[in-house]
């Protein structure tokens, strides 16, 4: 049996606005780029090469082009991960940073946080260390995860003002039906986990919540009738709330026909400025 062409690590990556109903095809990455990946097995690094968009760099904040935009691309190989960026003032990807795997553990991930200009990766496969990326120097540090279960793909990590990061997880009581927020402040950036205050917030019972994503202040949270969870006649209802991290307060914005796991809903903010010259979707 003939086999298909080969799965392409880096595939064709477009960027769009939503809004508008514009985009832009961006070049591919360079193959000099991507010989410096090795390959894996497909599985793995499908959870590793995520793309998004990121801050602009000093220089190019500077410049003050309302269209301009970087995009940030990893990916792991057996020994370490590498980050390539891609500007749309030189229209060219470069290799930005490098990072070596820690205590020799392959580099899984769970889910990508972006915030402040830094990205955060959580590792399932390390229970005491956060990856850190900070986009406008392109350095990566490590720092401590606050003690807890926060090794898991329904975590969240936001900014709770006054430089402050947030980190926050749900819970479920199956004996009281209570559903709950766990989540912790850091006081202090960068020392150690002993400067991290963990509360827990009630959302009450009848629901069980899962958190979607996170954007600067806010959570955004799905939520379905308890007792609805697990039938499987109909499709239910999942509700969208978002909580402002600084009040937590929760507020219900909409609802969609579909489970908490088959939401195809994403998160769109901070409505930037149109790609006026690009063509239409």
């Amino acid at each position: 049996m003939a086999e298909g062409p080969p799965i392409s690590m880096f595939p064709e990556l477009v960027v769009c606005d939503p809004l508008h109903w514009r985009y832009i095809l961006l070049p591919p990455v360079p193959e000099d780029l991507v010989a410096s990946v090795e390959s894996q097995d497909d599985e793995f690094l499908g959870w590793s090469c995520e793309p998004s968009l990121i801050p602009l760099s000093d220089e190019e904040a500077a410049l003050a082009e309302e269209t301009m935009f970087r995009v940030i691309w990893s990916a792991c190989c057996q020994t370490n991960m590498v980050v390539f960026v891609f500007s749309s003032s030189t229209g060219q990807w470069q290799a930005a940073a490098s990072q070596a795997c820690m205590d020799r553990e392959p580099l899984y991930f769970i889910r990508r946080h972006l915030v402040g200009g830094c990205v955060y990766w959580v590792l399932p496969m390390n229970k005491t260390d956060l990856l850190v990326l900070d986009t406008r120097t392109m350095e990566f540090s490590i720092a401590d995860l606050p003690p807890g279960e926060w090794s898991q793909p329904d975590i969240a990590i936001v900014d709770a003002g006054e430089g402050r990061l947030g980190m926050f997880r749900t819970g479920h009581e199956n004996a009281s039906g209570e559903s709950y927020l766990c989540y912790t402040i850091w006081q202090n950036k960068g020392e150690s986990s002993g400067d991290w205050q963990m509360e827990k917030l009630s959302l009450g019972s009848g629901y069980r919540y899962n958190i979607k994503g996170g954007t600067e202040n806010y959570l955004i949270l799905l939520r379905i009738e308890a007792q609805k969870q697990f039938l499987l006649i109909t499709l239910p209802i999942t509700e969208f709330c978002i909580l402002d991290v600084r009040t937590m307060q929760v507020e219900r914005m909409c609802a969609e026909s579909r489970g908490l796991s088959n939401s195809r809903t994403f998160i769109y903010t901070n409505f930037p400025p149109s790609l006026l010259s690009l063509p239409t979707i």
